[in-house]
């Protein structure tokens, strides 16, 4: 079941970024499949929900990063004119 619901997870996500023809949300999707399989997972072994916080809190801090890596990566590339 954690797979399926994975899968889902990232397959909607992925059809939407194929739809809106927005490449960086592949990944997002990837992240959030594979951080819903683990998270379900994790409840499925442990018995215990609390893991998903620190998967969804650790999938949104790998999304945060990359963005705000792509924003200094802009801000370098088209520094501020004066």
């Amino acid at each position: 079941m954690p797979l399926v619901l994975g899968g889902m997870v990232g397959g909607i996500i992925g059809i939407m970024a194929y739809f809106l023809d927005f490449r960086r949300l592949y990944a997002i999707a990837a992240i959030m499949g594979f951080g819903f399989f683990i998270a379900e997972s994790a409840h499925v072994v442990f018995e215990q929900p609390v893991y998903a916080d620190f998967v969804f809190a650790l999938a949104g801090t790998v999304i945060l990063v990359n963005g705000i890596r792509i924003l200094l990566n802009f801000l370098g590339r088209y520094p501020k004119g004066e």
